[in-house]
């Protein structure tokens, strides 16, 4: 027999520019599917909503974002063997530049950042 990968995909409910509330919308998601999944991948820029804007420039707006990943791998911190990836929209400033991005997390720990590499800059689009 074959091994099964079960993912989740979950919309949470977004509320633009508040990250503790996605957050919370994050986490309630992860509560209800994580012992019945072994993925769930939440929409791009999860934590803050896509429709952003001027807001991804905003320092208030990123520290948060920061403190948000770390209660996102607390509530991850399951202990179990097959514990289920938690994967998160975010953006992320590095060196300066904020960057649409993509964490991978498990077990409390962040297994990896992944940046998008494809950038549209047409209609609603504008990264």
């Amino acid at each position: 027999m074959k091994e099964l990968l079960r993912v989740a995909c979950v919309s949470p409910r977004v509320h633009i520019g508040n990250v503790k509330e996605n957050a919370k919308e994050i986490i309630s998601c992860y509560e209800k599917y994580k012992t019945t999944s072994d993925v769930i991948v939440t929409p791009e820029l999860s934590l803050t909503g896509y429709t952003c804007g001027d807001l991804f420039s905003n320092r208030f707006l990123l520290e948060n974002v920061k403190k948000a990943l770390v209660e996102l791998c607390d509530v991850t911190k399951l202990g179990w063997e097959s514990a289920p990836v938690l994967l998160v929209g975010l953006p992320l400033e590095v060196e300066g530049e904020v960057f649409n991005c993509a964490a991978a997390i498990c077990n409390g720990e962040i297994l990896g950042i992944i940046p998008k590499t494809y950038l549209p800059n047409y209609g609603e689009f504008y990264e």
